[in-house]
Parts: structure tokens; sequence; C-alpha cells
């Protein structure tokens, strides 16, 4: 899972919190589609992602 990666939850990460309303559900955004398709792939290419958004992410600190 890439969670346990970051130590965090994919709510965390996104800076959004866990609030489901008993409403219509919207589509979820781009980044929470694929941080849940990442979360289904195998720990070694989790890592490989992982190296890459922190390469792009220290990039534009």
């Amino acid at each position: 899972m890439v969670t346990p990666l970051f130590d965090a939850s994919v709510e965390d990460l996104l800076g959004t919190q866990a609030k489901r309303s008993a409403g219509k559900r919207g589509p979820q955004p781009k980044i929470a589609q694929q941080l849940e398709r990442i979360q289904a792939l195998p720990a070694a290419e989790q890592r490989a992602i992982v190296k890459v958004l922190d390469a792009v992410l220290a990039a534009h600190q």
C-alpha cells in the first residue's frame, strides 16, 4: 500500500477529511483515484512511484 510507505492515510495525503455524507457522492478527484490504483500494485512498484514523486516534488520546492 502507498499509504504505509508514506505513513499516512489517503485523506492525509490529499489534505481532506474522511467525512462521508449520506447524500450523493460525487466523482473522486483524479489523484485519489490514482492513489487507489497505486495501492493495488506490488510493493516494489509502489516504491518506484514514491521515488519519482519525491524527485518531482523536491524539484519544485
